[in-house]
């Protein structure tokens, strides 16, 4: 299991409590941690005198297991302080991984350290307040370290900043002061407490447990869960006072500010403020991070012309200096990339820009993501060369005869072409995203019709194409690993591809790990394909008490995803309602947060 952790630390003195308490952006994710102890827990080390300050969500912005309060990029050096105004802001001299190889070398690249202009407000907060800070920065994974760092920056003028980390590969741990980088033997986490006069007898600290109480410790109420991002379907940050936030909502004038506050374009991981500004089709906030010093290409060999959702982005890409096969050999192109989604303008763009529909070691990629992305013109161009191709190729004044033939077979191996890591041909990656257009051209061009490819058509919804398999002789109980036909159908709610499939012997009553087809019509809410499952179950009563592995049954799936019309349905066919899960969960307390009255729906069955 993974864990996670980014925070900050200072000890609790009237001096730091005042200021960081009356700090906008700290301030409100302020905690007081006046014991260490988790859950009564005694024995643990005395926390120092006052105690210690904690911002426990305190992080890089774009990561989605962390989903910090307060972003890093939100924190910025105040111009005008410590001191007169005016006065320019510390200088730091943490080691800078883009400058520094030794770093980078040991796992600690720019994309997991904090901004530049970060480290200079710790800086700043660590003079105002006269004692030290610690940012801490850890990620496990299975009980092995993957990153540990702590930055503790100089409180005294002219102090030294400091800077451990742990070299997962070396298995050591080492400092760095200025760009000099030497072991340091002990742990990251006991060596960086100890500025703080908190002395660790091992690595264990209660505050990272799952037990320990942080809403106990909080000094202001929480805020309300964020919202969610159509960017990839991902966790953005939301802080008014973090560019890569302001880029998501589309906020020129904020993106302005921050950038005119020295906010870093750069200093992110692959999630870029530049690469959503593309993303979003924002020209003009491109315009503006490009003007700033953005970096169309960043460390992990995708540039922001991947990322392209408009003609108009991806030309002034292109116009900066936009690589148009990409960096490296070894990532997908931004031709692809834009295939992929279906972003028919930049596919055309690109392509009267020069881009490869073949790139060099990379055979395939641009057809696969042509049908993926459902552009029948590309996909059918891609063919028709290949066409083209064998004609050149095989130009013999006396094989004219069978010329022709030779070229629809090329084209024919082209459409049945076979992706080399997941094993799916281009009819199954369109089939499977619903474009039926695209699936309709393949086969009529030879593609390959079989098991595997029904499971396709029937997760993509495409009737017609189901029908066609059927006619053809494959069997409805078609599986394609492990998963039939018809539950790629209940999963994507396509009720007249159910009813084809079970028409033909389709297996209403099959169960994988406890879950039957009624588990997952109920998961996707969808009231009329529970009907057809009753209708069809040769025991509907068996099914509906059914528990899968988890202790739920299929009423328990419908509350949870809150659809009442299915839940209706469940209960009208005598669903159980004092259920229990595994976890211990209630049945009726899961449909009180979902505002679903099941005491009610039992009450209209019985009438």
């Amino acid at each position: 299991m993974p864990w996670s952790f980014s925070g900050l630390y200072a000890q609790a003195t009237p001096r730091a409590l005042a200021c960081l308490r009356g700090h906008a952006v700290l301030g409100p994710a302020l905690h007081h941690l006046r014991s260490l102890g988790a859950d009564g827990e005694r024995g643990g080390p005395a926390p120092p005198k006052g105690g210690l300050l904690a911002l426990p969500a305190f992080g890089p912005p774009d990561n989605e297991r962390l989903r910090p309060e307060v972003p890093w990029d939100a924190l910025l050096p105040d111009r005008g302080e410590p001191g007169e105004p005016g006065e320019p802001a510390p200088r730091i001299s943490f080691a800078d991984p883009r400058e520094v190889a030794g770093l980078r070398e040991r796992g600690l690249s720019s994309e997991v350290a904090p901004p530049r202009p970060t480290l200079v407000a710790l800086k700043q907060l660590s003079l105002r307040i006269g004692g030290p800070l610690v940012l801490y920065r850890c990620e496990m994974w299975g009980g092995d370290v993957e990153l540990e760092a702590a930055w503790v920056p100089g409180w005294v003028s002219g102090e030294v900043d400091r800077l451990f980390f742990y070299d997962a590969r070396e298995r050591c741990t080492f400092r760095a002061v200025g760009a000099a980088i030497e072991p340091s033997p002990g742990d990251v986490l006991v060596q960086a407490l100890e500025f703080l006069r908190l002395r660790l007898p091992a690595p264990y600290f209660a505050p990272h447990t799952s037990r320990f109480d942080w809403g106990a410790c909080r000094l202001a109420p929480a805020p309300a869960p964020a919202n969610r991002s159509v960017y990839m379907d991902m966790w953005v940050p939301t802080h008014p006072r973090s560019l890569l936030a302001r880029v998501h909502a589309g906020d020129l004038v904020g993106a302005r500010a921050l950038l005119d506050a020295g906010a870093d374009p750069n200093a992110y991981g692959w999630r870029t403020p530049l690469a959503v500004a593309a993303s979003i089709g924002d020209v003009a906030l491109v315009e503006l991070l490009l003007d700033r010093g953005a970096e169309i290409v960043h460390s992990r060999s995708l540039s922001a012309l991947h990322d392209a959702a408009t003609a108009a982005c991806a030309r002034l890409l292109l116009d900066r200096g936009a690589p148009i096969e990409g960096s490296n050999e070894r990532v997908i192109t931004p031709l692809a990339s834009a295939a992929a989604r279906g972003d028919d303008g930049v596919v055309r763009l690109l392509l009267e820009r020069g881009a490869s529909l073949r790139p060099p070691g990379r055979e395939g990629l641009v057809w696969f993501s042509a049908c993926r992305g459902g552009l029948a013109w590309l996909v059918e161009r891609i063919l028709d060369e290949s066409r083209d191709e064998s004609r050149d190729e095989s130009r013999d004044e006396n094989r004219d005869e069978n010329q022709d033939e030779s070229r629809d077979e090329q084209a024919a191996t082209i459409a049945r072409r076979v992706h080399g890591k997941s094993g799916q041909t281009g009819l199954m990656v369109a089939a499977a995203a619903g474009h039926g257009e695209v699936a309709a051209l393949l086969v009529r061009r030879g593609a390959t019709l079989d098991a595997e490819s029904l499971v396709a058509a029937a997760e993509g919804g495409l009737v017609a194409l189901v029908e066609e398999h059927l006619a053809r002789g494959v069997a409805a109980t078609s599986a394609l690993y492990g998963r039939t036909a018809l539950e790629g159908a209940l999963r994507g709610a396509h009720l007249e591809v159910s009813r084809l499939l079970l028409d033909h012997g389709a297996d209403p009553a099959r169960v994988v790990f406890g879950q039957n087809h009624l588990h997952r019509a109920a998961d996707v809410g969808s009231a009329a394909l529970v009907d057809l499952l009753l209708e069809r179950h040769p025991d509907p009563a068996a099914a509906v008490r059914a528990r899968d592995d988890n202790g739920w049954t299929p009423l328990f799936a419908a509350v949870w995803g809150g659809h009442e019309a299915a839940a209706r349905r469940l209960i009208a066919a005598g669903a159980e309602l004092d259920v229990v899960d595994e976890s211990g969960r209630e049945l009726a307390a899961i449909a009180a947060e979902r505002g679903l009255d099941l005491s009610a729906m039992a009450s209209a069955r019985a009438t």
